[in-house]
């Protein structure tokens, strides 16, 4: 192979973006969750010190991030617990929602 055709194999492979960029952004999503998590549980904890009622609206938004992660991630690997989790986080969305709405009705 010439030096030319290796650059060309080269451009070609990295067209798709750089491996250690990928990286980079899953390493920051994974954290992103992790810390979306901690602070929706921060605030409910703080909220029932200071005896307000539960408040579903922070973990409708961690469970809906977490459904539509795992939602994607079953349809793109076909994995039976993926697909179990998806749908778990769905149904923690579903009452959550149906908790804000009911003591939306009831306030």
């Amino acid at each position: 192979m010439t030096k030319e055709e290796i650059l060309e194999k080269s451009r070609n492979e990295s067209k798709g973006g750089d491996y250690f960029e990928g990286e980079v952004i899953r390493w920051a999503l994974q954290y992103s969750m992790i810390s979306g998590w901690v602070f929706c549980l921060l605030i409910t904890l703080l909220d029932l010190i200071r005896g307000k009622p539960y408040n579903p609206a922070a973990f409708i938004v961690c469970f809906g991030m977490s459904f539509v992660m795992f939602l994607l991630k079953s349809i793109k690997l076909k994995k039976k617990h993926e697909i179990v989790t998806a749908v778990l986080y769905g149904v923690l969305v579903v009452l959550n929602i149906c908790v804000y709405i009911i003591k939306g009705f009831a306030a």
